[in-house]
């Protein structure tokens, strides 16, 4: 499906100034193609120019291990990218108008197909193994529950004895907080 984006820069590397001085306080929609195998990735922030800045810093992008458009930066460099503004709009707009090119694109390289949750989100086993073996504190796991309550989650998560994740019981045997 082809996309008629508000910006183009062909050659992120080349027109780093430009994506910088563009989107000063401004947020939106945004999509990186790959030129050379031609898979996207589209995100969105209510700070562009912060973002952006995120996506030229080689400190952020080792950082970010399990990113797949992180890695493809390191991997292939700016200049093989188009970085594209889909859309500029308000920030309690971003959440509709980023799903909506999610669904329109599927982009290879975003993780997670929906906007800005978790949901389809699997940690890998080493991380897994690390959450069991951190403490909290009791404090801590009632703000967690609090946050958590009244989430909806998939029927793997939700099914007691399946391989899944399944909900914690954090209250120790107390009764729900609220």
């Amino acid at each position: 499906m082809s996309v008629i984006p508000v910006v183009c820069y062909k050659n992120a590397d080349a027109l780093k100034k430009e994506v910088v001085r563009d989107n000063r306080r401004k947020s939106g929609v945004y999509r990186w193609i790959n030129n050379i195998n031609g898979k996207e990735y589209v995100g969105s922030s209510t700070d562009l120019l912060s973002r952006f800045y995120s996506y030229y810093s080689l400190k952020y992008l080792e950082q970010q291990s399990t990113s797949l458009i992180c890695k493809a930066l390191l991997k292939y460099g700016h200049s093989a990218f188009t970085l594209e503004i889909l859309e500029y709009c308000r920030a309690d707009e971003l959440v509709v108008r980023e799903q909506f090119y999610l669904d329109l694109l599927d982009p290879e390289y975003n993780i997670l197909k929906h906007a800005y949750s978790l949901l389809g989100f699997k940690h890998s086993e080493e991380n897994l193994a690390k959450f069991k073996l951190k403490k909290i504190s009791l404090e801590h796991k009632n703000i967690l529950s609090l946050v958590h309550s009244n989430k909806e989650v998939s029927e793997e998560t939700s099914l007691p004895g399946e391989a899944g994740l399944r909900p914690a019981d954090h209250r120790g045997g107390q009764p729900p907080l609220g």
